[in-house]
Order: structure tokens, then C-alpha cells, then sequence
């Protein structure tokens, strides 16, 4: 049975902006959703086990001895950030990372260029990729949602939730406004906010709401390109162009978010 209600897809907002008027969010119901469209899981069981890798040779640690002399370092010279290096040759997926998470559990995760994602328990690498069931080897960045489960976004793939046993991966065919994923956030009430290359979308569990320039996001590619969302309702957008981020104020979409 399927029952549906409808008004005026615009609706005049009652806060003194009595001339400004709002389009509503597209909103894409997963159960809704034709069987060719919903999202695919992929049992972990049923694809090839991923890549562990425990210590092939010790991590680099910064020295107390100065390469170049030979000499040890004084100590009012050493500082206190030193750093252990990890590369391929430690089990990495690939040199190049692109973001990296600490889950509940402690484990540190790692997005990379390419390579899929790391995961290190302190002990050792375990490498997931294309062939256990993420869509794409670049991974921008990662989450974790109220339920423990985690959320890798790629480069043109969409997004992939994994909950320790299969991948579940949500594009554009399933809701989301854009396949492009370069942040996710969670806010205090447990949806997803995921910033894409065209849009922002919010994820409830149950479907995904999508902001486009339609609803107050400013023009061009590169401030659509949203970085960065506060938990507040009213809401502080971090747009990013070319390298230097700042905040954009978006009324319009403060007062869709208050009328949800």
C-alpha cells in the first residue's frame, strides 16, 4: 500500500522572512526504492579474506642522535613530538593517506590514495579493498556511526558502511546526492552528514536528504565542495576553495534544517 500527501512546494517561512521562500530537500526512502536500486551487501565471508600484515620490518623512530654528526642530541633540543613512521613496508595499503579515524574500539584507520583502507591495532595491518567489497581504493574519509559501524567515503563510488562483517554501499541509485564523498559527519542526534562534490546529504537510517545550490549552497564547484558541518541546527557551513577554508553562512538552509 503506498499513501502520499502533497502542498505547495514552497512554502512561506514565518520567522520575519515573510518574501523568502524555500524549496524542500529532495528525500529518497530506501524501502521505497525499486529492488534494482536498493543497496547491495557484500558478505565478507564470501569475498577474499583482506590483507593482514604484521610488522615486515620495525617502524622508524625518530632518533636522539643527530644523523649528520653522530652525536646525541641535548635535551633541551629534542623537543617532545617524535614520531614513529609507518610506510608499505610496515603493512600500510599505500604511502598516500588521505584521512585516518580511531574508532570506538581503538583501532586507527587509514583512507588511502588508491590502496583502499588500513586498519592497525597496534600489533598489525589489515588492508580492505575492491576485492572484500568497498567500491573504490580512494578513500577521502571516515566515520563512525551511534551503532559502531564505519563509514569510508570515496572519490566517486559513494559511500560504504561496514559493520565488521559485509559493506553496504549507498550512491547516487540509492539517495545520495552525489558520488563524490569528501566528509562525513555525525550529529548529536545520530544522522550522517555527508559534504560532497555537489551537495550535502543527510542521512536518518532510513533515508537520505539532499541540499543543493536549490536550498541555499553557494555556486561553483569548489564551494559546493563542503569540508566541514557543526552539529548546530543552525548551522556553520566550512566551504573549501583551493587551499584556504572559511565559513559561509547559509540562512536558507538553516531554516530547512529548523523546519525538518
Amino acid at each position: 500500500m503506498f499513501s502520499s500527501c502533497s502542498e505547495d512546494k514552497k512554502r512561506q517561512l514565518s520567522d520575519g522572512a515573510a518574501n523568502d521562500t524555500i524549496s524542500y530537500p529532495q528525500i529518497t526512502i530506501l524501502a521505497a526504492l525499486p529492488d534494482s536500486n536498493k543497496p547491495v551487501t557484500i558478505p565478507l565471508a564470501s569475498m577474499p579474506k583482506p590483507f593482514v600484515t604484521k610488522q615486515l620490518s620495525p617502524a622508524r623512530v625518530h632518533s636522539y642522535v643527530d644523523s649528520t654528526t653522530g652525536s646525541p642530541i641535548p635535551p633541551d633540543a629534542q623537543g617532545r613530538g617524535f614520531f614513529t613512521s609507518y610506510t608499505t613496508d610496515n603493512g600500510l595499503a599505500l604511502d598516500q593517506v588521505y584521512c585516518g579515524y580511531k574508532d570506538s574500539t581503538g583501532n586507527l584507520w587509514f583512507g588511502t590514495s588508491g590502496g583502499g583502507v588500513s586498519k592497525y591495532d597496534g600489533k598489525e595491518f589489515t588492508n580492505y579493498t575492491t576485492a572484500q567489497g568497498l567500491p573504490n581504493g580512494i578513500v577521502w574519509t571516515i566515520a563512525e556511526d551511534e551503532t559502531g559501524n564505519l563509514w569510508f567515503g570515496t572519490d566517486g563510488s559513494g559511500v560504504s558502511k561496514y559493520d565488521g562483517r559485509t559493506f553496504i554501499n549507498y550512491g547516487t541509485a540509492q539517495g545520495l546526492v552525489d558520488d563524490v564523498v569528501l566528509t562525513i559527519k555525525k550529529d548529536k542526534t545520530g544522522n550522517l552528514w555527508f559534504g560532497t562534490l555537489h551537495g550535502i546529504s543527510k542521512y536518518d537510517g532510513r533515508a537520505f536528504t539532499n541540499y543543493t545550490t536549490a536550498d541555499g549552497l553557494p555556486e561553483g564547484e569548489a564551494l559546493r565542495a563542503v569540508r566541514w558541518m557543526v552539529e548546530e541546527l543552525r548551522v556553520s557551513l566550512w566551504a573549501q576553495q583551493l587551499t584556504t577554508a572559511y565559513p559561509i553562512s547559509v540562512p536558507r538552509i538553516e531554516k530547512a534544517l529548523r523546519d525538518l
